[in-house]
């Protein structure tokens, strides 16, 4: 609905039961636990080195079967075919409801399974490429609107908590222009290239793709009582300026919202039943940068 539309545009989540129909949900579900037991999957953290870096285990942490195996020729190809073919129409709707993102792609589909014992700590899917150091600004995309589709029969435990900041009086995310949100300051975006009291926070003058000096890590924003910025590792912030809203694993609901400014975190599943989940996320380009 329009009405859902806009609460995510402002920063809210969205959630959808019966998003897709029970045999589409059955028939992903068959497909991902034989995909696992043919060992397509792979255990997953916040970083690309999970397993190096970050001590992850294949029995108590996330696995992933990435995005590009997703219409290769292995399991039941045809229905991850048709439920490709239910998000590209949803990011139809998107783009009709979203006319500040008009050119929101689908990008990445990916099965996810949590074990009993397994959680995912609270993070975000995406920051200003100028927060990223060196990494910032080396791809043509980013990640623009986070979606998860549940396949499980209910587990116990394993429920995303969500962050949802008030609602906003602004658009959340990023503006018309692109520019990716940093912060927010009584009740309105605030982006990085924004001048708030001062000049802006960066010179936003390099080519995309050139190696640059990377900004102070970690990065630091102006001390401003009433700017309170985007943050998944602040935890008086996200108790006090967040409301927490729990979504239960619930086979066939959908959950949406922007991949910048809201935090989440996948709670301990506690039974021995895995929690299933096709995931994915919409992009949309890269402004271009004043040369």
């Amino acid at each position: 609905s329009s009405a859902a539309w806009e609460r995510v545009s402002q920063g809210g989540v969205h959630v959808e039961e019966n998003f897709i129909d029970a045999a589409l949900v059955a028939a992903l579900r068959a497909d991902s636990e034989r995909l696992y037991r043919e060992q397509y999957f792979r255990p997953t953290g916040l970083t690309n080195t999970a397993n190096q870096d970050q001590g992850f285990s294949t029995e108590k942490d996330r696995q992933t079967m990435r995005g590009e195996l997703w219409l290769e020729d292995i399991g039941d190809v045809a229905a991850r075919r048709r439920f490709a073919t239910v998000m590209e129409a949803f990011g139809q709707e998107a783009r009709d409801h979203l006319p500040h993102r008009p050119n929101l792609h689908l990008y990445e589909l990916t099965y996810n399974r949590y074990h009993g014992g397994a959680a995912l700590a609270r993070h975000l899917d995406e920051h200003h490429e100028e927060t990223k150091g060196r990494n910032g600004w080396l791809l043509p995309t980013r990640r623009s609107l986070t979606w998860l589709v549940y396949l499980n029969e209910a587990p116990e435990g394993g429920t995303l908590r969500c962050y949802e900041p008030p609602p906003s009086s602004s658009l959340a995310g990023a503006s018309p222009a692109g520019d990716v949100q940093v912060g927010w300051q009584r009740g309105s975006a605030v982006y990085l290239g924004d001048d708030l009291a001062n000049p802006a926070f960066l010179r936003l003058s390099r080519a995309r793709g050139a190696v640059g000096p990377p900004l102070p890590r970690p990065f630091r924003f102006p001390q401003d009582a009433d700017l309170v910025p985007i943050t998944d590792d602040d935890d008086d912030t996200c108790q006090d300026f967040y409301r927490v809203r729990d979504v239960a694993p619930v086979a066939g609901t959908l959950v949406l919202f922007d991949s910048v400014v809201v935090p989440h975190e996948v709670l301990t599943v506690t039974s021995r039943d895995p929690r299933l989940a096709a995931t994915g996320w919409f992009h949309e380009p890269l402004p271009e940068l004043a040369a």
